[in-house]
C-alpha cells in the first residue's frame, strides 16, 4: 500500500500502534503484530488504514 512513498516521522502510540507521516499519502495509523514490533520489515504489519484526523 505505502511501497511508492517514504516515512518522514513516525509516532509510536501503544504497544502494537504507530502514527506514520508519509511523503506523498499523508497520515496513517498503522498496526503491527507486538510480537515482532521491531522488525524492519512488512511481515508483521497487521493494518493500515487512513488517519483523516491528523495533520501535519
Amino acid at each position: 500500500v505505502l511501497k511508492d512513498t517514504f516515512i518522514v516521522s513516525s509516532l509510536q502510540l501503544d504497544g502494537e500502534t504507530f502514527l506514520v507521516a508519509t511523503e506523498k499519502h499523508g497520515m496513517y495509523s498503522v498496526k503491527v503484530d507486538k510480537v515482532n514490533v521491531n522488525k524492519n520489515d512488512g511481515t508483521n504489519v497487521q493494518a493500515i488504514s487512513k488517519a483523516e484526523e491528523y495533520e501535519f
